[in-house]
């Protein structure tokens, strides 16, 4: 099992959540370190040197000074960044230390006092500092799901930090009190996480609450516990945790500092306990909590630690020996980092955000604090004044630990109260973490309330914690839900009902293989038919012996939507016959996702009419298929879609995924004199996709041909099929006769252009004929369409220059001569001058720097021998041209020159294919006067 899923159910960690976490759970893991450096050298030192008796006088005294400190921060966080608050208390805790360890050569008892007060004072505040910066890094919802992760860099830190320091002291020989100086070059060094984890969070970095009043709000968060029967639990909660653990820590430092009376010894041995417990906490809080919370609830993760504890102080009143207090304090460590944190802080989830905020601090500071002052006063009198010892104090411990076992109890049913009552107000958050954590027991409660009360948003809340449960109880309660109103509970309870080991057969599930919602028609389809060999068999009864016809083909649909191809495989001819003609075009579409089978004549035969489907996307689907398949039978029918506007992209790259061998049907529609104009436009595209050299042998021919589209895709497959294999051969004659021809078509255009221009400027075009009346097709576009004609022309002749030249660089020079950038321009230019041969540079230097339209006409009619400088030449010259468009344009022209010879090509376009073309002819003949344009 890998670590991330030992964590999912803890810490649900997202892509963009990742580096915040790692960096979060590294500083804080380096925090721990640092302070598991110093507890064992705290310990041993005031152990030695003062003795385990005066440790209830020390208690007291951390929470008398602990109090005022807190006060302290909260009030300099008020007149200050958050970055200079966190940074400016690391290097005082750092002075601090270093202090502590220039001051500890001197002579006095009360320096160990001091040094013991100054490290719990160290502990509570870089753990309060790291919750801080975490509360600036982390949203309220990513705190919910992100928190737990933390904590095991907190443990794993212990661990490494108590080893660290036995391995300084026992091994390289340092003093104890030297540990307080490595302590606080590692803490100088956690300056560079704060600046990081300032910069992600949101804002960058800001300034604590300037409103807050520590002081003033003690006593209405008292009235807000008060109010509160969770709040009061909790607080009695950590009252006898905090008196017991003082109590434990007291009985396990006592004997200890007996059984090892060296400063060395004792430091070792402290380094490694804290160290190992760490590790063993860790391990538990991975590898057991997730499961035991999930099982049980956030009751055993409340009762896990007293009832550790009560183990090891019956250990220890039977046998007051080093190991029973081992036992002792180690139940109390190992789940004081793990489960106890854990349930603590699930404890506070059904509390609203804003009574959290109120309370949160002042429970964990001063409560905590401040029952670990009163335990101080309590061992104070019991060992000093009535004189008990280790047994009888193991007694009192044993006691609190009974009525601590017995408010952890009553929180289990708070919890679950405070739960309900936080979702009927609306006020928690649908968090995986309850839902993570609840018992089976604590769930069905919860849900059979929302059932009474018809509450959604509880009913869905228990449903998500039954998730993944498996027990005979869930089918009972869940089943009356399979016809609840809301889809959203239908779902759920269909999910939840699936996770059961022995999911029976319900006529409810069934019947949701008719509901309106697609997910839960893919629910109650898994629950039905997905649960091994025995779901196959029943699909294949289902589909062919059912009574009911709306649920057999709402099963086939869902067969269609969802199967696996072993289940796809059990749709019949009948079935889908039904299918293609349901009304749904998602539901065809999958159908033609579904046909899978290309030696299936039935299947083929839905995959072409599909293909022919009403709806385009149905259509996409069914080519991407039938491309899919490379069935030969298939390439006519996609050959033919080429001419299908909606569809052609998809054809192309079903075509080409035939490879070479679809080469000879491209051909042959190439050849039949039959074939749409589209389709022939669009098989470069395909062919372009197979670098082959009988693929350029199928282009050449093609590459003067007449229709200028046609010419342009030719010459742009080869390009691309050059671009992917560089060896396939080009014959250049035949490029450079192309190249030739292409000259001279941007000539013709350039002459015909300016003959319908008044101006010789580019730039102030305009038509010099007037639109005539009513014309089918406005003649002022005719300049605007030659203009276009005369860029793609341009554009082929580049293609064609590629062909012959490094294709890269022409295509840098043509980029360059369209851009507005001059001297780029004369780059582009210059190169082309120098790349070419003379011949073909006199043809392309007008093309490339035209001086002005009248000069490119001049060399058109020079280098051509062709003038065409009378209107009805340049009329007739473009409607001969092989373009419907611009002969329907040129047409609306003719009765401005109506010649003979324009009338004829007028009369003669009236059989033209294109029905613009001949609406523009007949236009034309029924509006001149052909008498006089005869004489």
């Amino acid at each position: 099992m890998t670590l991330r899923k030992l964590l999912h159910p803890i810490a649900d960690v997202r892509a963009d959540e990742a580096k915040p976490v790692l960096l979060m759970g590294s500083y804080y893991f380096v925090l721990l370190v640092t302070y598991y450096l110093l507890k064992p050298a705290r310990d041993s030192l005031f152990l030695i040197e003062i003795g385990p008796e005066q440790l209830p006088l020390v208690f007291m005294l951390i929470a008398a000074v602990v109090a005022p400190l807190t006060r302290l921060h909260s009030r300099v966080a008020a007149q200050t960044t958050l970055q200079r608050l966190l940074m400016g208390a690391t290097l005082g805790l750092a002075a601090c230390l270093v202090a502590m360890w220039g001051v500890l050569g001197l002579q006095g008892a009360w320096l160990y006092y001091v040094l013991y007060i100054g490290v719990s004072i160290y502990g509570a505040l870089v753990v309060s500092q790291f919750w801080l910066l975490a509360n600036h890094v982390f949203t309220a919802s990513q705190a919910r799901r992100l928190f737990a992760i933390l904590n095991v860099g907190a443990t794993l830190g212990a661990f490494v930090g108590g080893e660290v320091a036995n391995a300084l002291v026992q091994h390289l020989g340092l003093r104890t009190v030297d540990l307080l100086l490595v302590t606080a070059g590692v803490l100088v060094a956690t300056l560079g996480f704060i600046r990081a984890a300032i910069r992600m969070g949101e804002g960058g970095d800001v300034p604590a609450d300037e409103d807050a009043d520590t002081d003033s709000g003690h006593w209405a968060a008292w009235q807000t516990i008060r109010k509160s029967p969770l709040l009061t639990i909790i607080v009695v909660i950590i009252g006898l945790e905090m008196m017991t653990a003082t109590f434990v820590d007291f009985e396990f430092k006592t004997i200890t500092a007996r059984a090892f009376p060296t400063e060395t010894e004792l430091t070792g041995f402290l380094a490694t306990f804290y160290g190992r417990v760490s590790l063993i906490a860790l391990l538990f809080q991975l590898l057991v909590l997730p499961r035991m919370l999930m099982r049980f609830g956030v009751g055993s993760a409340l009762l896990l630690m007293p009832l550790g504890i009560l183990v090891g102080a019956l250990s220890l009143f039977v046998l007051p020996m080093l190991w029973a207090a081992v036992l002792l304090r180690g139940a109390d460590q190992s789940f004081e980092h793990s489960a106890d944190k854990v349930g603590r802080e699930l404890l506070f989830l059904p509390v609203p955000m804003a009574v959290k905020q109120r309370v949160k601090v002042f429970i964990d500071v001063f409560i905590d604090r401040g029952f670990r002052g009163v335990a101080g006063a309590a061992l104070l009198a019991l060992t000093a004044w009535l004189g008990l010892g280790v047994q009888a104090l193991a007694l009192v411990i044993m006691g609190l630990v009974a009525a601590w076992i017995a408010a952890a109890w009553m929180a289990r049913h708070r919890y679950t109260a405070a739960f309900e009552q936080a979702l009927r107000r609306g006020e928690v958050e649908m968090t995986t973490t309850w839902t993570a954590t609840t018992s089976v027991d604590q769930a069905l409660t919860v849900l059979r309330t929302g059932v009474m009360e018809a509450d959604d948003k509880t009913i869905l809340y228990a449903l998500q914690a039954l998730a993944g449960r498996d027990d005979e109880r869930i089918v009972e309660v869940v089943r009356p839900l399979l016809r609840y109103p809301s889809p959203d509970v239908r779902r759920e309870a269909i999910n939840t009902l699936d996770a059961q080991s022995d999911a029976p057969p319900l006529p409810e599930v069934e019947e949701r293989l008719l509901d309106d919602d697609a997910q839960i028609q893919h629910a109650a389809f898994h629950y039905q038919f997905t649960h091994g060999a025995s779901g196959m068999q029943k699909l294949d009864a289902f589909l062919d012996d059912h009574d009911d016809p709306a649920l057999r083909e709402a099963a086939a649909a869902c067969v269609v939507r969802f199967g696996t191809d072993e289940q796809q495989h059990c749709l019949t001819p009948p079935l889908i016959d039904e299918l293609l003609d349901h009304d749904d075009p998602d539901l065809r579409a999958g159908l033609a996702q579904a046909l899978a089978d290309p030696d299936d004549p039935a299947a083929q035969r839905s995959l072409i009419e599909l293909a022919h489907d009403e709806s385009a996307r149905v259509q996409r689907v069914a080519v991407q298929r039938m491309g899919a398949t490379q069935e030969p039978a298939f390439v006519p029918v996609l050959v033919d879609l080429l001419a299908d506007d909606d569809v052609h992209v998809a054809v192309w790259d079903a075509l080409a995924g035939y490879g070479a061998d679809i080469l000879d049907a491209l051909i042959e529609a190439f050849e039949d004199p039959d074939t749409d104009e589209r389709v022939r436009r669009r098989i470069p595209r395909v062919v372009s996709a197979i670098p082959r050299q009988r693929a350029v042998d199928l282009l050449m021919p093609r590459l003067e041909c007449e229709d200028p589209v046609l010419r342009y895709n030719v010459s742009a497959a080869l390009l691309r099929l050059r671009a992917q294999a560089p060896s396939i051969d080009v014959p250049q004659d035949a490029v450079e006769e192309a190249l030739d021809h292409e000259i001279a078509v941007y000539y013709e255009l350039a002459q015909a252009l300016y003959r319908f221009c008044a101006s010789t400027h580019p730039e102030s075009r305009h038509a010099n004929l007037e639109t005539v009346q009513d014309a089918p097709v406005p003649s002022e576009r005719l300049d605007k369409l030659l203009d276009e004609r005369m860029e793609r022309s341009a554009q082929r002749i580049f293609q064609l220059l590629g062909l012959r030249h490094a294709q890269r660089v022409v295509r840098l020079a043509y980029d360059a001569i369209v851009s507005d950038h001059e001297q780029l321009q004369a780059l582009a230019v210059e190169w082309l001058d120098n790349a070419v041969d003379p011949r073909l540079r006199r043809l392309l230097r007008p093309i490339l720097d035209p001086p002005s339209l009248e000069a490119v006409a001049a060399t058109g009619r020079r280098l051509l021998g062709r003038d065409l400088s009378r209107l009805d030449d340049a009329l007739a010259l473009l409607i001969d041209a092989p373009d419907p468009t611009m002969q329907a344009a040129a047409l609306g022209l003719v009765p401005h020159a109506p010649t003979p010879h324009l009338l004829q090509r007028a009369e003669a376009a009236t059989d033209n294919p294109d029905a613009r073309v001949r609406r523009a002819a007949e236009w034309v003949l029924e509006n001149t006067d052909l008498t006089a344009a005869a004489s």
